[in-house]
């Protein structure tokens, strides 16, 4: 259960970004970092099961991954929604312009908001394949080791 919270807590995360919806994002987030300190303590106090660590070691393992993500790297996810949420608002107001009354400053802002948001975008891409990489490599090994421990252990 205590890997559960934070596992269904991040898919809220993903969905909402899914769906472009920064205040779901946030919100998400909000429950991913309380949940995974949480489990974090309670994984804390639990001992070995028949002097067996893998479990609690992988469960430390995926919510530091979780934990990792909530303060670092979903907080990118959201800048980014936001400077492109920005960026569209600018350039629909840049488009109800007519081209022949727009001014050289209007181009200027309209060309560095282009350049802005498609860094932004290489950023946030690769932010985000780096980031499906972990997640699959640490639910593979949490998947892994929770298989193995019940193999182990079971009566």
């Amino acid at each position: 259960m205590i890997f559960f919270k934070s596992y269904k807590q991040e898919a809220y995360v993903l969905d909402a970004m899914q769906r472009n919806d920064v205040n779901g994002i946030e919100q998400s987030l909000n429950s991913l970092s309380v949940y995974t300190a949480e489990g974090l303590e309670k994984l804390n106090t639990l001992q070995a099961h028949e002097g067996d660590m893998s479990l609690l070691k992988a469960g430390q393992n995926i919510l530091n991954f979780y934990k990792t993500e909530a303060q670092r790297d979903f907080p990118q996810v959201v800048d980014f929604y936001i400077k492109n949420e920005n960026f569209n608002q600018f350039k629909k107001t840049f488009d109800q312009i007519n081209p022949k009354n727009r001014t050289q400053q209007d181009v200027d802002q309209y060309n560095t908001f282009v350049n802005e948001i498609n860094e932004a975008v290489k950023k946030v891409n690769k932010l985000n394949d780096t980031m499906n990489a972990s997640r699959k490599t640490q639910l593979d090994h949490w998947n892994q080791t929770a298989d193995r421990f019940v193999s182990a252990h079971a009566d």
